[in-house]
């Protein structure tokens, strides 16, 4: 009840500031005068108080990262066979809720995790050691790390992954038996025994090497053994002969700090390298050389030694750089040669040399080779003779460019005006330009070129040819060189105006690479029938000859003087245009454009249709480009309708592509095929009567004539749509004719006259 009380209470105390608030300004006869409480609900109380503190809806973004791991501090100590490090790390969980926060590979040594102290629950999260923690809030994150450091005498590493923070300072503690201490990729001060290294990557690699024992050196030593395996790799190049040896030693017993090898005469030394190699010299009147390591080695060391010799005759002879290393119990080696292009080896005098296949030669020696390996020996022990006889050829140069395709597209007019625009897909390695020849060139000019897509500015030489900048073509993941356009676009004549009959000549640019194959649409007025009449190219589209009924197809054409589908499609707005549906007339026509498919194949003809879309828009802006004068290209009428040919070539190498072409009237060719069908016939009929009235059907010879006479008449009929045909059949049943009746006049005996009917 008192918290009833209370409550009701405070409602009263804010209503009544509410009241004397707005009684300022309302006037006094607009409120009632009365004394007492009022009570109001718990909800509108509650909607007064929210009203008064107002609660922002929108809530905060969430954090760009689920947490963050600060700059760790890292304390280590290189003692007893083992690098015992601890890393700090502040731990900040950003997110609210669990959080995987990875640490570091599986693989590395860690022996404790600890969260603010406490052992951190870890889990394996594809393959990296992981704790899971609830945030947001703020941790502590330790880890130490036992990493295995050899202690022999020697050069020695220890090496672990770190977990990926914002910058991390290792502090490193060693002996007075440990020197040279260094961490890979980190800024470091070193000084009584202390090491402080500033990381830049989250991958710890300390190297350091550690002297010999004291109670080891004085104790009784057996002398040392060493033994030793030379492989050795000989390089013929340019002007000189270049051997790298590498020679890996095995010490027993007892440590050695020198290695002493000869060197053969006519060779130079001119590298020698190792591990903690303090120096190296060559005696030049023992031909020895000495190389000195900064610590006592006792195990495996290896020595890289580069010889290398000038050669000034392109024909020499060389014997193998036999290096000769000293004081070792055993010595065996192998060798491999390799050659650049043109060079001829042949080996001439081989003792205590073994051949061998270059695949039983050591993994290291046969990786190191970057040319073909030709010769490859192998020996047990010195001395051994290895005499080459090196002739080096004449190098031809390469093709360090080509093109893949080349894609034509020629739209010509009825002036006989042309713009023909080229498209080359090239592969380029090291060619600076390309050259282009335009055909016609009193009348040809340049509109507008391409490369990669990027419009280029055209260079000419003194000679009148074009020259192009190319770019440079990107590998595609391996050896294969990416290929990109170079596209130009130019205006021409090919001929004069088209009228009646006539040819038009079509010439493409010549360039200056091998082109693999090319392709070429041909657009021209439709009011003309069209024949491939010659050039380097082929037709795609063939003409078809007639298919069934050839008698009474004949007769149709001819009666309602519709033609025979020409080569070439018909065009409509640019485009090609097909019927909705195909009669037996319109059939050749969907031949023709399947049989263009299975030429050019469906890669080729799909290319192919994609430059023949974008020509028109590259037309267009062609001519909208101005030149440095400020002109604009004189604007070219695009015909609206028209026909569609297209041609193929393969392997184009320095010349031309062409094609010619007959044009004519339309129905010309029915025309002439119909009179050439009517003579043919008209023809075999009257050969067919007059034999039947002169010869005996019974008499074999008889029958020959009137055969041929009939296979001259089908031939005619199936070729009748063209002139030639026509005439074949025509000239064939007058030879018939005239060679029966000189036949019968030599049949006829000589005391008889001759007498002759009247022809009809």
């Amino acid at each position: 009840m008192r918290a009833r009380f209370a409550v009701l209470n405070v409602a009263l105390a804010v209503l009544f500031v509410l009241t004397a608030t707005s009684a300022a300004w309302a006037k006094a006869d607009d409120l009632p005068d009365m004394n007492g409480s009022i009570s109001i609900p718990w909800s509108d109380f509650k909607a007064l108080i929210e009203k008064m503190h107002p609660v922002d809806p929108t809530p905060p973004p969430p954090p760009p990262v689920d947490y963050a791991l600060g700059r760790g501090n890292l304390i280590g100590e290189l003692a007893d066979e083992r690098l015992a490090l601890t890393a700090t790390y502040p731990l900040t969980i950003l997110k609210d809720g669990w959080v995987s926060v990875p640490l570091s590979s599986t693989s590395a040594p860690l022996a404790e995790i600890r969260l603010d102290g406490k052992p951190a629950p870890a889990v394996d999260n594809g393959g990296n050691i992981a704790i899971v923690v609830q945030g947001p809030a703020t941790h502590e994150l330790t880890m130490e790390f036992e990493i295995n450091a050899p202690m022999r005498p020697g050069p020695g590493q220890a090496a672990t992954p770190l977990p990926q923070a914002a910058g991390q300072v290792l502090r490193l503690t060693y002996g007075d038996k440990i020197s040279g201490v260094t961490v890979d990729g980190a800024t470091m001060r070193k000084g009584n025994g202390v090491a402080t290294a500033i990381l830049t990557n989250d991958y710890l690699t300390v190297r350091y090497n550690v002297a010999l024992d004291e109670a080891a050196e004085t104790a009784e030593k057996l002398p040392p053994k060493v033994l030793v395996d030379n492989h050795t790799l000989v390089s013929l190049d340019e002007g000189f002969i270049r051997a790298v040896v590498q020679m890996s030693y095995e010490v027993r017993h007892a440590p050695v700090n020198t290695f002493e090898v000869t060197v053969p005469a006519g060779f130079e030394v001119v590298e020698c390298t190792g591990a903690s190699l303090a120096g190296w010299a060559v005696d030049p009147s023992t031909r020895r050389l000495t190389a000195t390591v900064g610590y006592d080695v006792e195990g495996a060391y290896n020595l890289t030694i580069v010889l290398e010799k000038s050669v000034r005759n392109e024909d020499f002879d060389f014997s193998l750089p036999a290096l000769k290393a000293e004081n070792v119990e055993r010595e065996r080696g192998f060798f491999a040669v390799q050659v650049t292009g043109g060079v001829e080896v042949t080996p001439t005098k081989i003792i205590d040399l073994q051949p061998v296949d270059a695949k039983e030669l050591p993994p290291g020696l046969r990786g190191g080779a970057t040319n073909p390996i030709v010769l490859s020996y192998k020996y047990l022990r010195h001395p051994f003779t290895g005499e080459i006889k090196v002739v080096r050829h004449e190098t031809q140069p390469v093709l360090g460019a080509a093109i893949d395709t080349a894609n034509y597209i020629v739209q010509i007019t009825q002036d006989g005006d042309a713009v023909v625009g080229a498209t080359y897909k090239v592969r380029n390695n090291r060619k600076q330009f390309l050259e282009v020849r335009l055909p016609n060139a009193e009348t040809a000019k340049l509109w507008s070129s391409f490369v990669a897509g990027k419009p280029v500015k055209p260079s000419r030489a003194k000679d009148g040819a074009i020259l192009l900048q190319l770019e440079k073509s990107s590998y595609t993941g391996g050896d294969e060189l990416e290929s990109f356009d170079v596209e130009i676009i130019y205006y021409t004549r090919f001929g004069k105006k088209l009228s009646g009959l006539g040819r038009i000549p079509i010439e493409m640019p010549v360039v200056d690479l091998p082109i693999s194959e090319s392709f070429m649409t041909v657009y021209s007025p439709d009011d003309y029938d069209y024949r491939r009449a010659g050039g380097t190219m082929r037709s795609l589209m063939p003409q078809k000859g007639w298919q069934i009924f050839p008698i009474l197809q004949g007769f149709v054409q001819l009666a309602t003087c519709g033609g025979l589908q020409p080569l070439g499609e018909s065009l409509d707005q640019g485009g090609v245009s097909m019927p909705a549906s195909k009669s037996a007339m319109e059939e050749p026509m969907a031949e023709m454009a399947a049989d263009a498919v299975r030429s050019y194949g469906r890669e080729g003809y799909a290319r192919q249709q994609k430059v023949e879309e974008e020509f028109q828009n590259r037309l267009r802006a062609a001519q909208s480009v101005q030149d440095q004068s400020g002109a604009l290209p004189a604007k070219f009428t695009i015909p609206e309708q028209g026909r569609a040919m297209r041609f193929d070539e393969w392997l184009t190498i320095g010349e031309a592509s062409t094609v010619i072409l007959r044009y004519g009237p339309k129905n010309f060719d029915t025309l002439a095929g119909g009179v050439g069908f009517l003579l043919s016939m008209i023809g075999a009929f009257l050969l067919t009567l007059r034999l039947r009235r002169s010869w005996n059907w019974s008499d074999p010879a008889a029958r020959r004539p009137i055969a041929l006479a009939g296979v001259a008449s089908v031939v005619g009929i199936l070729l009748a749509h063209s002139t030639a045909g026509a005439e074949l059949a025509f000239f064939a049943g007058l030879l018939v004719r005239w060679g029966g009746r000189i036949r019968r006049r030599k049949s006829v005996p000589a005391a008889q006259p001759i007498v002759e009917e009247e022809d009809l």
